[in-house]
Formats: structure tokens, C-alpha cells, sequence
């Protein structure tokens, strides 16, 4: 297979098809990351991201904070000079920027072929999905259930690990949860 990647391989490209929701001051839509980015910098104030939850917003911003900064260094250029652009002129620019600066497929929202990059999912080198690099019941698995304050979401989630060394370890696990220490 050639290093161009068929169109059954993969999904939509965030930096070129619109697939992201934003509510701004005057009305509602969908726009590709590179726009959206051209609206950040030089557009009318968005006021939110419908599809987005309160957990996710910091790491929104610095995503998108990160993505234009590389993008006004890939062209020379800065905020003031920028914002000075119209939406339309400034997206195809960073799309171009953005993409200058990422290996080809990086910015598929999902690449069949784990050796090759898409959008936030680094390529595996040998080719195996990632989630074969996990015992089935490894407690990396339940770190974002359990490091998460969102209780509401996990109060109904299954918990996937069960004892290894038999009772003991489960009369310290519920001793533990009990809030006495081993």
C-alpha cells in the first residue's frame, strides 16, 4: 500500500471539514478546526462549544491555544497582524500552517491502520491496537474513574478488577474503601 491513505481507511479531516460545534454571539454552527482557530483570532467571540462538558474545557483551550501558536510561528506572523485578517483569508492559511507541522493523517478523526498517526492517537509501532498493551484487568483502566470527580458518570461504571490474592486481598480492599488504613 502506497503512503496515501484510501478513503475507506480513514475518517474526517478536523483541520478541513467542519465537524466542530460553536455557539457564538450572533448564531450556531459547525466549523473545521482551522477555522475555528481563524475565528478565535480574528472573528466574532464565541461564547461556548455546546458539545463540550465542564471537564473538558481547560484542555479545549490549551488544545486550541497550542494550535494556533504553532500555527502563527509555521507562518511568521502574530496575534495583532492576524486578527487584522478576515476568517475566510486566515483558515486556509493555518489549515496549510498546521499541516506543515504534522506527519500526513495526522489530522484524521480515525485511521483504520494503528502504524499510522490520526487525530490525538499517536501510530503504535508494531502495529497491534493500543489496547493490547493492557492486561485485561490492568488498573490503568480504572485511573480515569477513579481520578475523576465527575461521581455522576461513575456511579454506574463496572469496576473490571477482582483480587489477586484471594479473601486478604479483598478484606484490604474493602477495609480500604471503609476508610480504615492497612
Amino acid at each position: 500500500m502506497s503512503g496515501r491513505l484510501a478513503a475507506s481507511d480513514s475518517g474526517p479531516d478536523v483541520l478541513a471539514e467542519p465537524l466542530i460545534s460553536v455557539q457564538a454571539a450572533s448564531s450556531t454552527g459547525v466549523v473545521s478546526l482551522a477555522g475555528l482557530v481563524a475565528h478565535l483570532l480574528c472573528g466574532p467571540e464565541i461564547i461556548s462549544f455546546p458539545s463540550l462538558t465542564a471537564e473538558q474545557r481547560g484542555f479545549w483551550w490549551r488544545f486550541l491555544v497550542r494550535c494556533a501558536t504553532k500555527a502563527l510561528h509555521e507562518l511568521g506572523t502574530d496575534v495583532d497582524e492576524a486578527s487584522g485578517e478576515t476568517i475566510e483569508s486566515l483558515s486556509p492559511r493555518i489549515e496549510q500552517a498546521l499541516r506543515a507541522r504534522t506527519p500526513e493523517g495526522a489530522w484524521l478523526l480515525h485511521n483504520s491502520i494503528p502504524t499510522q498517526p490520526a487525530f490525538l492517537q499517536p501510530p503504535t509501532p508494531d502495529g497491534a491496537p493500543p489496547e493490547t498493551g493492557y492486561r485485561a484487568e490492568s488498573a490503568s483502566l480504572l485511573t480515569p474513574l477513579i481520578g475523576g470527580k465527575s461521581h455522576e458518570r461513575k456511579a454506574n461504571k463496572r469496576r473490571l478488577l477482582t483480587p489477586v490474592g484471594g479473601s486478604e486481598d479483598a478484606r484490604v480492599i474493602g477495609d480500604y474503601r471503609a476508610g480504615r488504613r492497612c
